[in-house]
């Protein structure tokens, strides 16, 4: 039998290789947030920015939000901000997540045909997402028959009311049942759907956005979770001791092959790493360590998994462990792109295909050097991201943008061509080929 103490667990966690294959790929969430004559604006335009900001800044999922109404005709929210919906009822796309804002609701609810798509479309998006008022609609189709929800405080007394089937919730900023997530009103819509980016892409995407937004008041526990997902369930039910003459032995491999079977389908990003960190908290260190080495085989692109092993070992006495994403930003701005690459190299020597950053990260930083004209300093960093990230467009691309600016037209010329043979829908790159052609011809 193999051996199940912490520090093996620890040294098979990071001496394994991580590589993504064909067959994980980032997923792309569709988000449709329905707009209609009266809709309450921060209702829908808090979600908006919350999905906005988390497309831009998580290394989780693919997210793509737009709007979509019962017609392509504009809508007025608050009588005064027209809205030109990108899609109608009738020609959407296919929609992983619905959000249903509130104000005017009578406009839905007496809409027929909406609530025949509404009703239609449910069983096949991931999350219903409601606002305020916008629980009605759910309500009234009877997809919270037998569930908890909320809504706008001044509405209470007629979801109750109106719909005995359902438990109302009152002073929660929102409910999640697992499918379906209703909010309060208002700015509770930018907290559900917070919630929503922590389930999706995890606690420090959600963190990341709301920082952004300078929405520095969210907490996570601000919302009652009326579920339990079924694969973690399942996990926690497991006996992980066995008795032995010699008394109580952890017996860790029922729970590791249980833990195997999970897949992504099964579980989101957050959810699964929500539970690393409960594990964590009750001092189950290699259960812990466990789970997040599965989230790193379900999601090998984030950086998010490495660095929670890593803080795992540490936590345990095993200091010889790879920088976090952080710390390696930080060593690029105290010592120098040159230390940090040698950093580099030798952690990838020793823990083969380990995320120390992630690339739209570090990215950034390479184009903060950049337009602040530290030009070799960008330029090694767009080098190390190609290092790390052979196969992306982008970050050739960004490493030919770095040689265009330090006048290095030949290599700049080089490396929007193998940005645009992986990607041969690259315009910025066929854009500026295109005006190298003309502007630095002989040179």
């Amino acid at each position: 039998m193999r051996p199940n103490s912490l520090h093996y667990l620890i040294s098979l966690a990071l001496l394994s290789q991580f590589s993504a294959t064909d067959a994980q790929q980032k997923r792309t969430y569709n988000v449709a947030i329905v707009v209609h004559e009266g809709v309450e604006l921060f209702d829908f335009a808090g979600p908006g920015e919350v999905f906005a900001a988390a497309a831009r800044s998580n290394d989780v999922a693919n997210i793509n939000v737009f709007t979509v109404a019962p017609s392509k005709e504009p809508v007025v929210s608050q009588t005064f901000l027209s809205i030109n919906p990108n899609y109608s009822i009738d020609d959407a796309p296919p929609i992983d997540i619905l959000v249903i804002p509130g104000g005017r609701t009578s406009v839905l609810l007496n809409d027929a045909k909406f609530m025949a798509w509404v009703k239609e479309l449910e069983p096949k998006t991931d999350n219903l997402l409601t606002v305020c008022t916008g629980a009605f609609v759910p309500a009234r189709l009877g997809l919270l028959d037998g569930l908890k929800a909320t809504t706008h405080h001044g509405s209470i007394a007629s979801l109750k009311s109106g719909y005995p089937n359902i438990t109302v919730i009152e002073e929660e900023k929102f409910v999640d049942n697992g499918h379906i997530i209703t909010s309060g009103g208002v700015s509770s819509g930018t907290e559900g759907a917070l919630h929503m980016i922590q389930r999706i892409a995890g606690l420090k995407a959600a963190k990341g956005v709301a920082r952004y937004m300078e929405y520095d008041h969210w907490s996570p526990d601000k919302g009652l979770m009326a579920y339990e997902n079924e694969a973690i369930k399942k996990l926690k039910s497991m006996s992980v001791t066995t008795k032995s003459r010699d008394g109580m032995k952890s017996d860790f491999s029922g729970f590791e092959r249980e833990l195997s079977n999970v897949t992504a389908e099964m579980v989101n990003f957050g959810e699964l790493e929500a539970y690393g960190d409960e594990l964590l908290e009750n001092n189950q260190s290699e259960l812990s360590l466990m789970v997040f080495r599965r989230l790193s085989e379900l999601y090998p692109w984030s950086i998010i998994p490495f660095d929670r092993m890593t803080e795992v070992a540490r936590k345990t006495g095993k200091n010889d462990t790879p920088p976090t994403e952080e710390e390696f930003i930080n060593l690029i701005k105290e010592n120098g792109i040159a230390a940090a690459s040698e950093s580099f190299e030798t952690w990838q020597k020793k823990y083969p295909g380990w995320k120390i950053f992630g690339e739209g990260s570090l990215n950034i930083l390479g184009y903060k050097y950049l337009y602040g004209s530290e030009i070799d300093t960008a330029l090694g960093i767009f080098q190390l991201i190609v290092k790390a990230y052979p196969e992306s467009w982008n970050a050739w691309d960004s490493l030919a943008e770095g040689y265009l600016k330090s006048e290095d037209y030949p290599m700049a010329r080089k490396y929007y061509n193998k940005s645009l043979k992986l990607n041969p829908e690259n315009t910025n790159a066929t854009k500026m080929l295109e005006q190298m052609k003309t502007q630095y011809a002989g040179q």
